[in-house]
């Protein structure tokens, strides 16, 4: 499967959050924490039960969250909707399937206004 690229512009979009040295450390941190390479700081806010509805998508070619993700959010998130696997989609399911997002938001917000 060819994914989509991202055009210079979009790159400079996704950059720019990280343009400070600290935000940019702070970003890598969440990596090292998941790869045991840093000390949490506090207990993960996952290992903790949330009652919020919560709409639960995961794009099966993220190669960041694991492939244990969308079973650890349905525990995490009991009043939830899903997981519902989004095909063709990464890590950025609102930039690689934007219409397939949209569609389970829109359904999401209409179960839940009744």
């Amino acid at each position: 499967m060819v994914r989509p690229r991202f055009t210079a512009e979009d790159a400079a979009y996704h950059r720019e959050p990280f343009g400070s040295a600290a935000a940019l450390r702070a970003a890598i941190a969440v990596y090292e924490v998941g790869y045991g390479k840093r000390a949490l700081s506090e207990p993960p806010v996952l290992a903790q039960i949330n009652r919020v509805p919560t709409l639960i998508l995961y794009g099966p070619e993220d190669e960041v969250v694991t492939r244990h993700f969308p079973a650890r959010m349905a525990i995490a998130f009991p009043n939830h909707a899903g997981p519902f696997e989004i095909a063709g989609a990464g890590h950025f399911i609102s930039w690689e399937q934007p219409d397939a997002l949209h569609d389970h938001l829109r359904a999401f917000f209409r179960a839940q206004l009744g």
